[in-house]
Protein backbone atom coordinates (compact mmCIF):
# COMPACT_ATOMS: atom_id res chain seq x y z
CA UNK A 1 0.00 0.00 0.00
CA UNK A 2 2.82 2.08 1.13
CA UNK A 3 5.04 1.79 -2.03
CA UNK A 4 1.80 2.55 -4.26
CA UNK A 5 1.69 5.76 -2.27
CA UNK A 6 4.93 6.71 -2.76
CA UNK A 7 5.01 6.56 -6.37
CA UNK A 8 1.71 8.21 -6.98
CA UNK A 9 3.87 11.19 -4.64
CA UNK A 10 6.90 10.59 -6.98
CA UNK A 11 3.93 11.06 -9.84
CA UNK A 12 2.90 14.05 -8.47
CA UNK A 13 6.17 16.04 -7.45
CA UNK A 14 7.37 15.28 -10.89
CA UNK A 15 4.65 17.16 -12.70
CA UNK A 16 4.89 20.02 -10.50
CA UNK A 17 8.23 20.23 -10.71
CA UNK A 18 7.76 20.66 -14.52
CA UNK A 19 5.01 23.14 -14.10
CA UNK A 20 6.88 25.17 -11.90
CA UNK A 21 8.57 27.48 -14.36
CA UNK A 22 5.53 28.87 -16.24
CA UNK A 23 3.25 29.27 -13.35
CA UNK A 24 5.94 31.86 -11.96
CA UNK A 25 6.32 33.72 -15.16
CA UNK A 26 2.89 33.85 -14.86
CA UNK A 27 2.63 34.93 -11.53
CA UNK A 28 5.38 37.10 -12.36
CA UNK A 29 3.57 38.87 -15.21
CA UNK A 30 0.86 39.77 -12.84
CA UNK A 31 3.00 41.13 -10.45
CA UNK A 32 4.22 43.23 -13.42
CA UNK A 33 0.88 44.21 -14.10
CA UNK A 34 0.01 45.05 -10.32
CA UNK A 35 3.15 47.08 -9.75
CA UNK A 36 1.97 49.86 -12.71
CA UNK A 37 -0.36 51.54 -9.85
CA UNK A 38 1.66 53.48 -7.77
CA UNK A 39 0.06 54.10 -3.89
CA UNK A 40 -0.27 58.05 -5.12
CA UNK A 41 -2.36 56.99 -8.52
CA UNK A 42 -4.08 54.04 -6.17
CA UNK A 43 -5.09 56.71 -3.61
CA UNK A 44 -6.14 58.96 -6.53
CA UNK A 45 -8.30 56.49 -8.24
CA UNK A 46 -9.83 54.68 -5.34
CA UNK A 47 -10.91 58.32 -4.22
CA UNK A 48 -12.50 59.22 -7.67
CA UNK A 49 -14.64 55.78 -7.55
CA UNK A 50 -16.61 56.59 -4.06
CA UNK A 51 -20.39 57.83 -4.89
CA UNK A 52 -21.85 57.77 -1.16
CA UNK A 53 -25.67 57.11 -3.23
CA UNK A 54 -24.13 54.47 -5.17
CA UNK A 55 -22.35 51.03 -2.75
CA UNK A 56 -20.43 49.79 -4.97
CA UNK A 57 -17.58 47.59 -4.58
CA UNK A 58 -13.83 48.85 -5.35
CA UNK A 59 -13.41 46.29 -8.48
CA UNK A 60 -9.65 47.06 -8.87
CA UNK A 61 -8.83 45.32 -5.74
CA UNK A 62 -11.97 42.77 -5.93
CA UNK A 63 -10.14 41.33 -9.29
CA UNK A 64 -6.96 41.37 -7.47
CA UNK A 65 -8.14 39.24 -4.78
CA UNK A 66 -9.80 36.98 -7.36
CA UNK A 67 -6.37 36.70 -8.78
CA UNK A 68 -4.95 36.28 -5.99
CA UNK A 69 -6.97 33.18 -5.32
CA UNK A 70 -7.07 32.18 -8.89
CA UNK A 71 -4.51 30.62 -11.23
CA UNK A 72 -4.49 30.82 -14.91
CA UNK A 73 -5.22 27.39 -16.69
CA UNK A 74 -2.25 26.55 -17.76
CA UNK A 75 -0.40 26.96 -14.19
CA UNK A 76 -1.91 23.32 -13.77
CA UNK A 77 0.77 20.60 -13.13
CA UNK A 78 1.37 19.08 -16.52
CA UNK A 79 3.07 15.31 -17.26
CA UNK A 80 7.03 15.94 -17.21
CA UNK A 81 8.83 14.99 -20.35
CA UNK A 82 10.84 11.85 -20.22
CA UNK A 83 12.85 13.10 -22.99
CA UNK A 84 13.86 16.50 -21.10
CA UNK A 85 13.77 15.04 -17.89
CA UNK A 86 17.49 15.88 -16.64
CA UNK A 87 17.16 20.26 -17.56
CA UNK A 88 18.16 22.28 -15.02
CA UNK A 89 15.13 24.58 -13.28
CA UNK A 90 16.72 27.76 -14.34
CA UNK A 91 16.98 26.31 -17.88
CA UNK A 92 12.92 25.78 -18.06
CA UNK A 93 12.84 28.92 -15.88
CA UNK A 94 14.42 31.09 -18.64
CA UNK A 95 13.12 29.53 -21.35
CA UNK A 96 9.57 30.29 -20.00
CA UNK A 97 10.60 33.85 -19.40
CA UNK A 98 11.47 34.41 -23.04
CA UNK A 99 7.81 33.30 -24.31
CA UNK A 100 6.65 36.39 -21.63
CA UNK A 101 2.90 34.65 -21.54
CA UNK A 102 0.66 36.51 -19.64
CA UNK A 103 -2.87 35.43 -17.71
CA UNK A 104 -5.71 35.97 -19.52
CA UNK A 105 -8.82 37.41 -17.63
CA UNK A 106 -10.82 34.29 -18.67
CA UNK A 107 -8.41 31.97 -17.11
CA UNK A 108 -8.15 34.09 -13.92
CA UNK A 109 -11.62 32.44 -12.77
CA UNK A 110 -9.85 29.07 -12.89
CA UNK A 111 -8.99 27.60 -9.39
CA UNK A 112 -7.39 29.24 -6.41
CA UNK A 113 -3.85 30.31 -6.57
CA UNK A 114 -2.79 30.46 -3.22
CA UNK A 115 -4.51 27.64 -1.79
CA UNK A 116 -3.52 25.86 -4.59
CA UNK A 117 0.80 26.75 -3.71
CA UNK A 118 -0.68 25.93 -0.11
CA UNK A 119 -1.46 21.99 -1.56
CA UNK A 120 1.43 22.19 -3.34
CA UNK A 121 3.52 22.42 -1.06
CA UNK A 122 2.27 19.56 0.98
CA UNK A 123 2.64 17.37 -1.99
CA UNK A 124 6.23 18.24 -1.41
CA UNK A 125 6.32 17.34 2.25
CA UNK A 126 4.15 14.19 1.54
CA UNK A 127 6.69 13.12 -1.28
CA UNK A 128 9.48 13.24 1.41
CA UNK A 129 8.08 11.68 4.38
CA UNK A 130 7.29 9.11 2.09
CA UNK A 131 10.48 8.64 1.00
CA UNK A 132 12.33 8.77 4.40
CA UNK A 133 14.17 5.03 5.16
CA UNK A 134 13.79 3.34 8.35
CA UNK A 135 15.27 4.05 11.38
CA UNK A 136 19.07 2.96 11.59
CA UNK A 137 22.12 3.48 13.29
CA UNK A 138 24.10 5.53 10.84
CA UNK A 139 24.71 7.06 7.26
CA UNK A 140 21.65 9.18 8.16
CA UNK A 141 23.30 12.48 6.65
CA UNK A 142 20.52 12.18 3.45
CA UNK A 143 17.60 11.78 6.06
CA UNK A 144 19.03 14.95 8.06
CA UNK A 145 18.61 16.72 4.40
CA UNK A 146 14.95 15.38 3.93
CA UNK A 147 14.34 16.92 7.58
CA UNK A 148 15.65 20.15 6.50
CA UNK A 149 13.76 20.41 3.50
CA UNK A 150 10.44 19.41 5.07
CA UNK A 151 10.98 21.71 7.92
CA UNK A 152 11.48 24.83 5.37
CA UNK A 153 8.61 23.42 2.94
CA UNK A 154 6.30 23.34 5.97
CA UNK A 155 7.31 27.01 7.17
CA UNK A 156 6.69 28.83 3.57
CA UNK A 157 2.98 26.90 3.72
CA UNK A 158 2.12 28.01 7.12
CA UNK A 159 3.54 31.64 6.18
CA UNK A 160 1.04 31.55 2.89
CA UNK A 161 -2.06 29.86 4.85
CA UNK A 162 -1.83 32.52 7.27
CA UNK A 163 -2.01 34.81 4.82
CA UNK A 164 -5.00 33.03 2.67
CA UNK A 165 -6.97 32.92 5.70
CA UNK A 166 -6.53 36.79 6.34
CA UNK A 167 -8.48 37.59 2.73
CA UNK A 168 -12.18 37.11 3.55
CA UNK A 169 -11.16 40.08 6.33
CA UNK A 170 -11.31 42.59 3.10
CA UNK A 171 -14.93 42.12 2.66
CA UNK A 172 -15.44 42.50 6.51
CA UNK A 173 -13.78 45.58 6.80
CA UNK A 174 -14.44 47.43 3.82
CA UNK A 175 -18.65 46.46 4.78
CA UNK A 176 -17.72 48.40 8.12
CA UNK A 177 -16.00 51.44 6.85
CA UNK A 178 -18.55 51.74 4.19
CA UNK A 179 -21.46 52.22 6.40
CA UNK A 180 -19.90 55.47 7.79
CA UNK A 181 -19.50 56.78 4.00
CA UNK A 182 -23.03 55.62 2.25
CA UNK A 183 -25.87 57.61 2.58
CA UNK A 184 -28.41 57.77 5.12
CA UNK A 185 -31.76 56.05 4.60
CA UNK A 186 -34.75 56.34 6.97
CA UNK A 187 -38.44 54.57 6.56
CA UNK A 188 -41.40 56.02 8.15
CA UNK A 189 -44.74 54.40 8.71
CA UNK A 190 -47.86 55.54 9.70
CA UNK A 191 -51.10 53.41 10.57
CA UNK A 192 -54.56 54.66 11.50
CA UNK A 193 -57.55 52.74 12.44
CA UNK A 194 -61.33 54.00 12.64
CA UNK A 195 -64.52 52.33 13.78
CA UNK A 196 -68.42 53.62 13.15
CA UNK A 197 -71.32 52.20 13.74
CA UNK A 198 -74.97 52.67 11.67
CA UNK A 199 -78.56 52.50 13.28
CA UNK A 200 -81.58 52.25 11.05
CA UNK A 201 -84.75 51.34 11.35
CA UNK A 202 -87.34 49.12 9.21
CA UNK A 203 -90.80 47.54 9.98
CA UNK A 204 -90.47 49.43 13.77
CA UNK A 205 -87.71 46.97 14.53
CA UNK A 206 -84.22 48.97 14.89
CA UNK A 207 -80.87 47.25 13.24
CA UNK A 208 -77.28 48.55 13.96
CA UNK A 209 -74.14 47.61 11.27
CA UNK A 210 -70.65 48.08 13.08
CA UNK A 211 -67.69 49.05 10.56
CA UNK A 212 -64.10 49.31 10.93
CA UNK A 213 -61.16 49.82 9.30
CA UNK A 214 -57.41 50.07 9.02
CA UNK A 215 -54.80 51.60 6.97
CA UNK A 216 -51.28 52.49 6.88
CA UNK A 217 -49.02 54.00 4.79
CA UNK A 218 -44.47 54.43 5.04
CA UNK A 219 -42.36 56.66 3.59
CA UNK A 220 -38.77 56.63 3.10
CA UNK A 221 -36.39 59.07 3.17
CA UNK A 222 -32.84 59.32 1.97
CA UNK A 223 -30.57 62.22 3.66
CA UNK A 224 -28.13 63.82 1.27
CA UNK A 225 -25.74 65.31 3.36
CA UNK A 226 -21.95 64.81 2.26
CA UNK A 227 -20.04 62.16 3.70
CA UNK A 228 -17.85 62.91 6.76
CA UNK A 229 -14.07 63.58 4.69
CA UNK A 230 -12.40 61.54 7.17
CA UNK A 231 -14.70 58.49 6.61
CA UNK A 232 -14.29 58.94 3.04
CA UNK A 233 -10.85 58.93 3.96
CA UNK A 234 -10.49 55.74 6.01
CA UNK A 235 -12.52 53.82 3.23
CA UNK A 236 -10.01 54.87 0.27
CA UNK A 237 -6.51 53.88 3.10
CA UNK A 238 -8.67 50.38 3.92
CA UNK A 239 -8.34 49.70 0.00
CA UNK A 240 -5.02 50.87 -0.96
CA UNK A 241 -4.05 48.90 2.23
CA UNK A 242 -5.68 45.79 1.05
CA UNK A 243 -4.65 46.35 -3.00
CA UNK A 244 -0.98 46.51 -1.78
CA UNK A 245 -1.28 43.41 0.90
CA UNK A 246 -2.56 40.84 -1.86
CA UNK A 247 0.27 42.35 -3.71
CA UNK A 248 2.52 41.33 -1.21
CA UNK A 249 0.67 37.56 -1.00
CA UNK A 250 1.18 37.36 -4.72
CA UNK A 251 4.98 37.61 -4.30
CA UNK A 252 4.56 35.34 -1.63
CA UNK A 253 3.15 32.36 -3.68
CA UNK A 254 5.73 32.97 -6.24
CA UNK A 255 9.15 33.31 -3.96
CA UNK A 256 7.67 30.01 -2.14
CA UNK A 257 7.49 28.14 -5.73
CA UNK A 258 10.85 29.80 -6.26
CA UNK A 259 12.34 28.65 -2.88
CA UNK A 260 10.72 25.20 -2.80
CA UNK A 261 11.31 24.55 -6.23
CA UNK A 262 14.90 25.13 -6.39
CA UNK A 263 15.46 23.43 -3.09
CA UNK A 264 13.95 20.44 -4.82
CA UNK A 265 15.88 20.54 -7.61
CA UNK A 266 19.18 20.83 -6.15
CA UNK A 267 18.49 18.08 -3.56
CA UNK A 268 16.15 15.19 -5.42
CA UNK A 269 18.40 12.83 -5.50
CA UNK A 270 18.78 12.91 -1.28
CA UNK A 271 14.89 13.10 -1.24
CA UNK A 272 14.27 10.97 -3.34
CA UNK A 273 17.31 8.55 -2.55
CA UNK A 274 18.70 9.38 1.01
CA UNK A 275 21.01 6.51 2.11
CA UNK A 276 21.83 6.04 -1.76
CA UNK A 277 20.62 3.60 -4.75
CA UNK A 278 21.02 0.82 -2.36
CA UNK A 279 18.90 2.15 0.51
CA UNK A 280 15.50 2.93 -1.17
CA UNK A 281 14.49 1.38 -4.30
CA UNK A 282 11.75 4.30 -5.37
CA UNK A 283 13.32 7.05 -7.52
CA UNK A 284 11.59 10.12 -8.28
CA UNK A 285 13.11 10.25 -11.68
Amino acid sequence: MFSQLQAASASEVEALEASLPDKIMEIDGRLSQLAGLSLADAEAKFAAAVDAAKPATNETVAATLTYVRAPPASARPRARRRDGGDRRFSRRFARARSRGRRPTKRESLLGTEAAACILNLRKIERFIVLHVPKVEDGNNFGVAIQMEVNKMVGEQGKTLKGLVDALPNYYKERAGAWKEVAAKTSTETTKSKSEGEDSETKDGAASKTAKSGASSSSKTTTSSSPPNADAVAHLVALDVHWYFALCFTLESVRDAYIACGDCLEKNKQKLAMPRGEGGNAMSMF
